[in-house]
């Protein structure tokens, strides 16, 4: 049997214990915005859509109309009706149908190997860009509109889920991995090469400082010709603030966002066609499409050759979003677009801090209880040797 003085040991044992368990399982699981969050708003086919998704999509959507038209742009029904049309057009896109691609090739989200690599990811940049400071990365969460759990699901469907059904359909033949048809995809229509000015307000007096000097820029490039726009562009790279080079970037269509993938295929190439400004990411943009650059393309060409091969994936998951109905449910649909109910990406943590206190609590009083009314061998122990003496 165990004397007091080792319950008491054991006590402080169980105790520290279980306060390392819960501060480590906040630390290196995922956090809770609280039940809300999982709500079901809509359904497309059997695939469930949570409120977590509606609230990301629709306040950067707010957030990009305000700083694009001005912040009384609601006042104007027809913003009101293009924000719900937008909304029910995104709620089902590329993540949630690249889910469903890759539920098709047997590979889940909650696969323990994706789980962990999403883990790592977490891991480091939490150390990298946060300096190990929980509240930092919550802070970075709740000013993008996103849920921890929401923030894991992008990371592992843009950089695992997508690689893994990549590499089961060249194991399936399904994908045609011979140069002569990767240089015909590379030189097809799905291909740019794209050079872009972006224009971060934080740099200047105002938001409307900003675009100005976006717009004044492309209104310089626009109206140049011929390759002189391609020199103009250059010119205009000098107040952007991006990390691409003189070569611009070589992208599919499918692979940037849809505002940004729709304008740059929308342009000629030959005639160094330029958009206009457009409102993405925070800034104000604008890209020019260029012709490729044969020399970039031979000395590249394993590298587009491989994301060239993205373009067959795109197009299951494009099969995937036009073909899929949403359906809203009752409570998505009691939902104000204009007034949605507040997520804080860890708004649910307390409900786990306070099991954790209940679950030390209630461990410290059985253990108080147990040495209460346990026997002292000691004391006994003491007693039988003093009535020994006096026979």
């Amino acid at each position: 049997m165990i004397n007091r003085k080792g319950m008491r040991l054991t006590v402080l044992f169980l105790i520290l214990a279980l306060l390392l368990a819960a501060s480590g399982c906040s630390a290196n699981s995922e956090l809770s915005a609280g039940s809300e969050a999982k709500e079901i708003v809509a359904v497309a086919g059997d695939y469930e859509i949570p409120y977590e998704t509606l609230y990301y999509i629709t306040m950067n959507k707010i957030a990009d109309m305000k700083s694009f038209y001005g912040k009384d742009v609601f006042n104007d029904p027809a913003k009101v009706e293009e924000l719900k049309t937008f909304v029910s057009e995104n709620l089902f896109g590329y993540t949630e149908a690249m889910i469903l691609v890759g539920r098709d090739y047997g590979i889940a989200l909650d696969d323990s190997d994706i789980a962990e690599q999403v883990q790592n990811d977490i891991d480091v940049m939490m150390a990298n860009q946060f300096e190990d400071s929980r509240d930092s990365y919550v802070e970075m969460l709740n000013k993008n509109y996103l849920t921890d759990r929401y923030f894991r699901t992008y990371i592992a469907v843009s950089e695992y889920m997508t690689e893994s059904v990549l590499r089961e359909m060249l194991i399936k033949g399904e994908i045609d991995d011979s140069d002569e048809a990767a240089r015909l995809r590379i030189y097809g229509k799905d291909f740019a090469r794209v050079i872009q000015v972006f224009i971060d307000p934080q740099y200047y007096a105002s938001d409307e400082a900003a675009k100005a000097k976006a717009e004044s820029l492309q209104a310089m490039v626009a109206a140049a010709t011929g390759t002189a726009r391609l020199d103009a562009m250059y010119n205009a790279k000098q107040y952007s603030l991006d990390t691409d080079t003189r070569e611009g970037l070589y992208i599919i269509r499918g692979e940037m966002n849809e505002v940004f993938d729709e304008a740059v295929f929308a342009l000629d190439e030959e005639a160094y066609g330029v958009s206009e400004v457009m409102y993405l990411n925070g800034g104000y943009c604008f890209v020019l499409r260029a012709p490729l650059n044969d020399d970039y393309v031979e000395e590249n060409f394993e590298e587009l050759k491989q994301k060239s091969y993205y373009l067959y994936l795109n197009q299951k998951v494009e099969r995937y979003i036009e073909n899929t109905q949403v359906k809203w449910t009752e409570y998505g649909s009691s939902l104000d677009l204009l007034d949605l109910p507040v997520l804080e990406a860890d708004g649910g943590e307390w409900v786990y801090t306070l099991l954790a206190v209940l679950i030390v609590g209630g461990v410290v009083v059985i253990i108080a209880l147990l040495v209460r009314f346990l026997p002292d061998r000691d004391k006994k122990r003491k007693k039988g040797k003093g009535r020994s003496g006096k026979r």
